[in-house]
């Protein structure tokens, strides 16, 4: 066999791959178009309901820090606090200045 003749039995077997791949993908695409999405879930949960039950050597254990809850009061006093320093602040930007001392005594220098 010339290399024309290796070269043309390689195109061919390609061509023959090529052409089963081609009828696989037809073959999943109609298999695809055919998919109803809501009879497929419905499907699905239906085969996978069970009642749920714990194993028989379930034990809870909790982890180190489950029932630490003086951390969590000790940062939410912190918070609590920084809030009303910070509302504080916010207030005395807003509020005007009191200055009525000062015209109730300019009021009584002028009688």
């Amino acid at each position: 066999m010339d290399l024309v003749g290796v070269v043309t039995k390689a195109q061919n077997i390609q061509l023959s791959h090529q052409d089963i791949l081609k009828d696989r993908l037809v073959t999943v695409s109609a298999a695809l178009i055919e998919v109803q999405p809501d009879k497929d879930q419905a499907l699905f949960v239906e085969s996978n309901i069970r009642p749920f039950s714990l194993p028989d050597d379930w034990v809870f254990e909790p982890c180190s820090n489950h029932y630490d809850t003086v951390g969590l009061t000790d940062l939410s006093y912190v918070h609590c606090i920084k809030e009303a320093v910070n509302s504080r602040e916010i207030f005395a930007l807003v509020q005007p200045p009191r200055c009525s001392y000062k015209i109730n005594s300019r009021a009584r220098e002028l009688n």
